[in-house]
């Protein structure tokens, strides 16, 4: 009888180690053909704005010319079709500046 009882406890372990097992094997499986997390856009605060920091607002592209942060809440800007606007910050969002466009104007644009 003790015999018996333990080869149920051996067969009963094993079991579980296999189980054990199969889970963890299908944990390693998931995290492989999980998708990668894509890295968010830095966002570059108001106040971090400089002249030639690019911006779109309303679907308008344009590089900042003034930024009045922190004493006003607004920037001056030249929009890329060259005429020039003043407006809220909350109106405006930095460009996603990942393409090969230099991201400030040259020295004597100002």
């Amino acid at each position: 009888a003790a015999a018996c009882a333990e080869a149920q406890h051996a067969e009963e372990s094993a079991r579980a180690s296999a189980q054990k097992l199969r889970d963890l094997t299908a944990e390693v499986q998931a995290s492989e053909t999980a998708p990668v997390a894509t890295p968010k856009k830095r966002i570059l605060p108001p106040e971090d704005w400089q002249p030639g920091t690019r911006i779109t607002s309303d679907g308008n592209r344009g590089v900042v010319k003034w930024n009045g942060l922190p004493k006003h809440s607004f920037v001056k800007v030249l929009w890329d079709d060259g005429s020039n606007a003043v407006l809220d910050v909350a109106d405006c969002e930095v460009e996603d500046c990942s393409s090969d466009e230099p991201p400030h104007p040259p020295e004597d644009w100002q």
